[in-house]
């Protein structure tokens, strides 16, 4: 079955286990210090699947091969979306 993704505004975070693998999307606009985010396990979730991490400026530290995706909202409406390897 298919659902939608929708942004975590009231949890740190969301979990989608309909496929064959789990996907797990953060939005840590809301982590208050390194203590929040180490108390969410993220270790274990990068571990299980796929993890989306919005407002990944509160993180310290990325593990190996993650992909960091910039979206840059420009004056006339477009955004400019750069993707880098951290």
């Amino acid at each position: 079955p298919r659902s939608r993704v929708k942004s975590p505004t009231h949890p740190l975070g969301d979990e989608y286990r309909h496929g064959d693998v789990p996907l797990f999307h953060f939005a840590l606009y809301r982590a208050e210090d390194e203590d929040a985010l180490a108390s969410l396990g993220m270790d274990d979730y990068i571990a299980a699947g796929h993890c989306i991490v919005e407002w990944s400026e509160y993180m310290n530290d990325f593990p190996a091969g993650t992909v960091v995706v910039t979206v840059t909202p420009q004056e006339d409406g477009s955004r400019v979306i750069a993707v880098q390897e951290a």
